[in-house]
């Protein structure tokens, strides 16, 4: 009765030994499993969460991304408003013995082109790419007296390098540079003092290249830049009076300060 007793007491022994060591397993796994876990959401989050200037965006924020910042950093169409402000030397050289125009006043510009993204880094963080403007209108005016001055710029074609910045899922920054073939028309209608004729109209059409270095915010599909555009254009022809004249090897400045507002899509 004894011997019984001893060896069902050691079997049940034997019994919750093996159930404690399976437990141990089992919490184990899970231990090493959640462990794993862990550290790889750790270094996700720690991927995302490392922004430039300091932003943080959770993993879990409301684009269910990682750090593929597709919509601020890749190509896209972009269209651009706004004013320019042309350098006092802005066209100033003019026909002989008439006034020259001074200070030409803010103008409106206007473009629209596309920026084709090369390549990626860092998850898309940042891109490289080419900026392709196709088309870039701007005018700007004067009136001195009963003078009245007219300046305007035409380029069909800009392209240069562009570098893209993602500060979040929303925000991002771009700088570029472009280089592009100008065409400008500069008119001048001069009030004369002969008794014959109230006026005196003459135009001069200048072109040559020009070069653009910029930066733009943008927050989603919108973005305001500000950008430097230079260079000088060589006169082609010149009009007076309705009479063609003998052109020049002068050239005249274009240099003018850019602010923009637009879209990107």
């Amino acid at each position: 009765m004894n011997m019984k007793r001893t060896i069902t007491l050691a079997l049940i022994m034997l019994g919750l030994n093996n159930y404690a060591l399976a437990s141990l397993v089992l919490k184990s796994d899970r231990w090493d499993n959640y462990s794993e876990t862990k550290k790889k959401l750790f270094e996700k989050r720690k991927l995302v969460n490392n922004k430039p200037f300091g932003i943080r965006t959770s993993v879990f924020s409301g684009s269910g991304k990682e750090w593929d910042e597709t919509e601020v950093t890749s190509g896209g169409f972009f269209l651009n408003f706004g004013l320019y402000f042309p350098n006092s030397n802005y066209f100033s050289v003019q026909p002989d013995s008439l006034p020259a125009p001074g200070n030409f006043a803010m103008g409106g510009a206007f473009d629209f082109g596309n920026y084709f993204r090369i390549a990626k880094m860092q998850y898309g963080r940042f891109s490289f790419g080419l900026r392709a403007t196709w088309l870039s209108i701007s005018g700007t005016g004067k009136k001195s007296g009963d003078d009245i001055y007219l300046a305007y710029q035409f380029s069909a074609l800009r392209v240069g390098p562009q570098f893209c910045a993602a500060i979040n899922e929303n925000m991002g920054i771009d700088a570029f540079y472009d280089i592009g073939y100008n065409y400008s028309l500069v008119y001048g209608d001069i009030y004369s003092k002969a008794k014959t004729v109230t006026s005196v109209g003459w135009l001069r059409t200048y072109a040559g290249l020009t070069q653009e270095i910029g930066a733009a915010f943008h927050f989603k599909v919108f973005s305001a830049g500000l950008s430097y555009r230079f260079g000088k254009l060589k006169n082609v022809s010149s009009t007076f009076d309705s009479v063609d004249k003998p052109t020049t090897d002068i050239k005249s400045s274009t240099n003018n300060l850019r602010l923009t507002l637009g879209l990107r899509f």
